[in-house]
């Protein structure tokens, strides 16, 4: 699974490695993002970078608390659930992160890739309406693949991470070549990633400082 990410690229790093066109609401360096909170999502079928609220809430539910419940969808089973399967079909974004956290025994630690602040996850979306006040929510999830023999000696999970030269092929809401684009929803290459321990004030999204990713060593007891 993946719960929490960090997004400290800068707006120039983000348009450059997307080729936006146009950024919705600010770019904010964040270090401890957590679900139900907003992140950056680059939609199908445009170059705009928008922000939803992390934990998908398929456009058909009654229930707007579901959606703290849908985080993730697993690529080995995302078309057998209709809350994963109708936004698959025309409704794939690419997430931008700086890295995200994981934990082995109770130990955080930050991957990211190696000489890179910025880089895409694969994810879906969608839009909720409430019925009783036309409220509409944008949300979103990340997808998870299993782990590659890197991520394994952390987790036996990990996002999805599409590379540049896939892009248009996976935000394409004309691509209806299912196949291929599962296709894409494989592990990373394991030389391009990189890990390490970092502090466990990570464990409270409370906390909210560039420290968060910095490398735990012996002598770093307290980070703030």
């Amino acid at each position: 699974m993946c719960g929490r990410i960090a997004t400290y690229f800068t707006k120039e790093d983000v348009i450059d490695y997307f080729s936006l066109d146009k950024i919705i609401g600010e770019v904010k360096e964040r270090y401890n993002v957590a679900p139900s909170q907003k992140i950056p999502v680059v939609v199908a079928g445009s170059r705009i970078m928008d922000h939803y609220s992390w934990g998908l809430l398929p456009y058909w539910s009654k229930d707007k608390k579901i959606g703290s419940k849908m985080i993730n969808a697993r690529a080995e089973t995302l078309l057998e659930k209709k809350s994963f399967s109708i936004s698959f079909k025309g409704s794939r974004c690419l997430i931008p992160v700086s890295g995200f956290y994981e934990w082995k025994n109770k130990i955080p630690y930050f991957i990211k890739l190696k000489d890179h602040d910025v880089f895409a996850l694969g994810g879906l979306y969608s839009t909720w309406s409430d019925p009783e006040t036309n409220e509409k929510i944008k949300s979103t999830c990340i997808i998870t693949c299993e782990a590659n023999g890197f991520m394994k000696k952390i987790h036996h999970r990990m996002p999805v991470i599409i590379e540049p030269k896939h892009f248009d092929e996976w935000i394409n809401p004309q691509n209806f070549d299912v196949d291929g684009l599962m296709n894409l929803l494989t592990p990373y290459e394991i030389k391009e990633m990189e890990s390490y321990e970092v502090s466990s004030l990570v464990n409270s999204s409370k906390n909210e400082n560039i420290n968060l990713i910095k490398r735990k060593t012996l002598k770093q007891v307290n980070l703030f």
